[in-house]
């Protein structure tokens, strides 16, 4: 099987922290729970033909919006993330996941654009954000459902921060 057959490549992930956060958490809630187990330390994983692939939030948009399948093999899954410079997102992702909204911003947006910088501020004089990033951080190592779901309303409240924030 190729990458061209196990992913679609007309999908695009969005250009900012929030809405790449919001629609991470989208895809997850998408993704059919008998096929797929959240496990924040993997992008995308296979564990064996008759079990569930295991997926986290850059992993989600994997199967999700870009809908990789989910036996793809590790070449087919870094093919995937070469596309269209993923990589960055996916990053991004996964430092959001882990509470480092700043090195997510450094990931998406670049070291020197304006929106890394902000975010620096905003994170030291926003006390509602600082508590949001702290609270998703608690959560940052999920490996079941009950887990991902007991991190969702953390992460949609910081996305919420985010996008107030422009970020």
């Amino acid at each position: 099987m190729t990458t061209t057959d196990t992913c679609n490549r007309d999908g695009v992930l969005p250009d900012t922290l929030a809405d790449l956060l919001d629609a991470a958490c989208d895809d997850m809630m998408g993704l059919e729970r008998e096929f797929y187990r959240p496990n924040g330390l993997v992008w995308h994983r296979g564990i064996d033909p008759s079990g569930p692939c295991e997926v986290c939030l850059g992993g989600a948009m994997l199967a999700g919006t870009l809908k990789l399948d989910q036996r793809a093999d590790q070449d087919e899954v870094d093919a995937a993330v070469r596309f269209g410079g993923l990589r960055g997102k996916l990053k991004a992702l996964d430092a959001i996941r882990r509470g480092a909204v700043c090195e997510a911003a450094r990931h998406l947006y670049g070291e020197h654009h304006p929106n890394r910088h902000r975010c620096d501020k905003v994170a030291r004089d926003d006390l509602e954000l600082m508590t949001a990033i702290v609270r998703v951080a608690d959560f940052a190592n999920f490996y079941s459902w009950d887990g991902f779901d007991a991190a969702l309303p953390h992460y949609r409240k910081l996305a919420d921060h985010l996008r107030a924030n422009n970020l």
